[in-house]
């Protein structure tokens, strides 16, 4: 079964990796296409980049089923590939953008402007300029800060697993120490109960040596010892005879 889920998964991958490498090169073009090509090309991208969103869809939904060792660098995968899709949208909507000014500058040129309207299409003509290299190096800046984030958010990855590696230490350890203390605590108690056994048996040992010397020869002894009172009288009777 995981077998199965990781070919689905790569299949969509490189699906997706197709689909993605058609739509950058579509919005390259976008620039060198006719007013009447531009409506089409805009919906071949806009159909492509549906399809992106739906393999993803279909990814995130694999990655849900598989192993947790699994699950987390897959679903950065894809977390990338939603990120080039937001861009390649906002890239292809700016293309167009700019494909539509360039037109109309070159419809005013070919209409023979006069001296004011020369002046505004060199205006026009330096904002589109100067807005396309915004843009370049916006995508610029957002693709150095994109790869970096990505560096942060698997160093991060890293380390909340050398954290959680190291709470499990913890977890190890603490169960070890309640271990042994119980350990410690049921010998303990064990001393404490031989030594009370053991002072109850010296105790009845004592009574019983006791017992024994009073019956051996205290008692004994008595028994033995004559009455001194009654021979002295038989003596004395005698006597007066």
């Amino acid at each position: 079964l995981r077998a199965s889920m990781d070919t689905r998964f790569d299949s969509l991958d490189a699906t997706f990796n197709d689909t993605i490498t058609r739509v950058e090169r579509a919005v390259l073009d976008i620039s060198s296409l006719s007013s009447d090509e531009r409506p089409d090309s805009q919906r071949k991208i806009k159909l492509d980049l549906d399809e992106a969103e739906r393999i993803v869809q279909q990814m995130d939904f694999e990655v849900r089923g598989m192993a947790a060792n699994q699950r987390q660098p897959l679903a950065r995968r894809c977390q990338t590939y939603k990120d080039d899709i937001k861009r390649l949208k906002e890239q292809a909507r700016k293309s167009f953008a700019a494909a539509e000014e360039e037109q109309n500058r070159l419809e005013l040129v070919q209409r023979g402007p006069g001296a004011k309207d020369r002046a505004q299409l060199a205006s026009t003509s330096d904002r589109i300029k100067s807005t396309t290299d915004n843009i370049r190096r916006a995508q610029q800046v957002a693709s150095e800060t994109e790869s970096r984030g990505h560096e942060i958010v698997e160093e991060l990855d890293t380390q909340r697993d050398k954290i959680i590696h190291a709470r499990d230490g913890l977890k190890a350890t603490n169960m070890a120490i309640s271990k042994s203390n119980r350990i410690l605590h049921s010998m303990v108690r064990r001393m404490k109960n031989n030594r009370i056994m053991m002072y109850v048996i010296i105790l009845l040992l004592l009574v019983m040596i006791v017992v024994i010397v009073y019956f051996k020869w205290i008692k004994k002894d008595k028994k033995k010892e004559p009455p001194s009172s009654s021979s002295s009288n038989t003596t004395s009777t005698k006597f007066l005879f």
